[in-house]
């Protein structure tokens, strides 16, 4: 039996399903400006990954440090420096 309150659903069609992971990043490549240097281009989509990850465990955890280092498998205190270096404050997730 279900929790209350939770409930089977019929599975999607898989012609709306939202694409995969890869099928997304597949997606995003069309953004890549091809005229910036491979290493910049790459410190440049890694940073911006990096800031939306911190920005959606953040979100996710209302702002609790620990728990969304628990979630995203790092320690509490690597994710405080990433915090730091991408100039996230966490109190504005609370």
């Amino acid at each position: 039996t279900l929790p209350p309150g939770d409930e089977v659903l019929p599975e999607m069609p898989d012609s709306l399903a939202p694409p995969s992971s890869s099928e997304t990043l597949l997606l995003r490549a069309e953004s890549i400006d091809l005229d910036l240097p491979f290493t910049e281009a790459k410190r440049g989509a890694v940073e911006a990954f990096e800031r939306r990850y911190l920005e959606s465990l953040l979100r996710w955890s209302r702002g609790n440090v620990s728990q969304a280092a628990r979630r995203a498998g790092m320690d509490r205190m690597h994710l405080h420096r990433l915090l730091q270096r991408h100039e996230i404050d966490r109190e504005q997730f609370l």
